[in-house]
């Protein structure tokens, strides 16, 4: 299903009843959730953070941590090569094979040690992986290093405030035990070897304290030395 709202972009959503379909091969619960409200604030998310960048094209594009794949019909259908990765790609195999995405190329790999060569990608997506990696320096030091010289990195993470903590008790979720950084911690990170574009609130960009989700586009600095 395609859905563009106004000043929006094409997003590609797929139905909750495909994900379900694949029975334990979907580990979460946020594309799949019997709350319309849950499954529209992650994919308007996903949305927001796509239109971070307006206009500027990309080629080849990674989506890091793609998980079951639930981004992946947007960026096959936006951009001309995609290639998404993660620890377990059996569930996104199986959606791109049913939903005939060509242009993907699925690896199942190691985001400490990123099977790609060197300023392979005009744009990585890390869409709510970056909280996950205990070893946060080292997962963006390899993202910086299959970035072309100033490429873009997205990053969407949780915001952990109140606000955050209150709608995961209301709609019956728990803390992931391995969620390692708060925000403020991985911006840190982000600018020693990132330079921060922009940077947005989610779903309403007024305030942190009431901010769901942190969107960030930022651009890959120069290695020193280069």
């Amino acid at each position: 299903m395609k859905t563009a709202p106004p000043g929006g972009m094409m997003m590609c959503k797929v139905p909750p009843e495909v994900f379900r379909g694949f029975g334990p091969l979907v580990r979460q619960r946020t594309y799949t959730n019997p709350s319309s409200v849950v499954r529209w604030l992650f994919w308007r998310r996903l949305e927001r953070l796509l239109l971070l960048p307006g206009k500027r094209s990309f080629n080849r594009v990674l989506d890091c941590g793609c998980g079951e794949g639930a981004l992946l019909p947007t960026l096959s259908n936006r951009f001309s090569e995609v290639c998404a990765l993660d620890q377990d790609v059996q569930g996104a195999l199986r959606l791109v094979r049913q939903m005939n995405l060509p242009n993907v190329r699925l690896m199942r790999g190691d985001i400490y040690r990123l099977p790609y060569s060197d300023r392979t990608f005009d744009l990585v997506v890390t869409a709510d992986v970056l909280e996950h990696l205990e070893n946060l320096h080292g997962a963006l030091s390899e993202i910086h290093r299959v970035l072309k010289p100033g490429g873009t990195l997205l990053a969407s993470f949780p915001s952990e405030n109140a606000m955050y903590q209150a709608g995961r008790w209301l709609f019956g979720f728990t803390k992931p035990r391995d969620h390692y950084h708060e925000p403020r911690a991985i911006e840190r990170r982000l600018g020693e070897r990132f330079r921060i574009v922009r940077r947005r609130r989610f779903p309403i960009n007024l305030l942190d304290g009431i901010a769901v989700f942190i969107l960030v586009q930022a651009a890959a600095m120069p290695m020193e030395g280069a």
